[in-house]
């Protein structure tokens, strides 16, 4: 299981799906934009540097 499907299966515990909705848009959205390499992308969050390492690359969209 990922850490998506953990937020989500809590979400659905919770009984907020609107929740679940606003966070899967979130994803599409932002997959979109790396998919059209625009808007900012930063080589890891600030707090953690151990990311850039593994090259991930990191931006944030809505409240996620």
């Amino acid at each position: 299981m990922t850490a998506f499907d953990d937020l989500v299966a809590y979400y659905e515990l919770l009984g907020r799906d609107e929740a679940i909705a606003r966070l899967r848009q979130c994803i599409v959205t932002a997959s979109d934009r790396y998919a059209a390499t625009r808007g900012l992308f930063y080589s890891a969050p600030r707090p953690y540097l151990l990311l850039v390492r593994s090259d991930f690359r990191w931006t944030k969209e809505g409240p996620y």
